[in-house]
């Protein structure tokens, strides 16, 4: 049985959104001038940054590690 899933459970900030139209942005103008068809990063899209390492404990004596 295949499921197939067509909606996140949490809305892609819209700060995301615009880096990621930035970043796409900058990468076309540098294959448009270096004379690249195309690049993979632009089928990659930020969805949401990480606040704190995931390798780190968060506690209230150092909450910033």
């Amino acid at each position: 049985m295949n499921i197939s899933v067509n909606k996140r459970d949490n809305n892609i900030p819209q700060y995301a959104t615009d880096t990621t139209k930035v970043a796409h942005t900058a990468i076309a103008a540098y294959l448009k001038q270096n004379n690249i068809a195309s690049a993979p990063w632009l089928y990659y899209k930020l969805v949401n940054v990480q606040y704190y390492p995931y390798d780190k404990v968060i506690s209230t004596v150092t909450p910033n590690g």
